[in-house]
């Protein structure tokens, strides 16, 4: 989990996607979700999920 505080409005409403991790699942990647807590703080946490 990684916190921003002072988070500009550029990443607000956006979706970040990490690269495909190396697990031998070709269609497996590191998806993002972001939780804005107000107007300066975000909190990214990135998630595994399966296709």
């Amino acid at each position: 989990m990684l916190r921003i505080d002072n988070a500009p409005f550029l990443f607000k409403n956006s979706t970040l996607k990490f690269p495909p991790k190396p697990n031998g699942f070709a269609h497996q990647y590191g998806l993002a979700i972001l939780s804005v807590i107000d107007d300066d703080t975000i909190i990214i946490t990135e998630t595994n999920n399966d296709f």
